[in-house]
């Protein structure tokens, strides 16, 4: 079991830890994405799609994954956290920006559920502390580093960058 969590925890791990980074990412880049957008007023918006859809969907992903299996949904969840954030970066009204965060809001709540549900299928009872811990641990790294990072994208190479950079991890 050990040995097959030491292998899981990198891939499941790599989208926790973007869920976490995705949440606070934007917050750091509201004031160059109002500018450019010209839509100062309604910034918050895009953190509202996210948290509305991420919320929403992680109990329909637990329903999806006892009849798709995990893998499939948790592959699902990365492909749409994916295009939500590539739609994101491509974005060129507020509207469709608040769109794609709503998408990428739908794979990260599928990313969220899934690890915890596959962590309770693989990891025994006894055993389950240990490893919720280091997914705990990794997510805890996300969120405290989305926001700096969103911000030194956002002055660096530009806001659009902050999602586009999520794509291929």
């Amino acid at each position: 079991m050990a040995k097959k969590m030491h292998l899981l925890l990198p891939a499941i791990g790599i989208g926790i830890y973007l869920c976490a980074v995705d949440q606070l990412l934007t917050v750091a880049t509201y004031a160059k994405i109002g500018s450019e957008l010209h839509a100062l007023n309604n910034t918050s918006w895009l953190a509202t799609a996210y948290f509305i859809t991420l919320t929403s969907f992680q109990p329909l992903y637990g329903k999806l994954s006892d009849i798709f299996g995990r893998k499939e949904c948790l592959l699902f969840a990365y492909t749409v956290f994916a295009l939500g954030s590539l739609g994101c970066g491509l974005a060129r009204t507020f509207t469709q920006l608040c769109l794609a965060r709503a998408v990428a809001g739908i794979g990260g709540g599928g990313m969220n559920s899934v690890v915890s549900i596959l962590m309770s299928d693989i990891v025994p009872l006894r055993d389950r502390g240990v490893w919720q811990g280091y997914i705990n641990i990794i997510f805890a790294a996300g969120t405290s580093t989305g926001a700096p990072l969103g911000g030194l994208l956002a002055d660096s190479v530009g806001w659009r960058w902050s999602f586009i950079g999520q794509v291929p991890l």
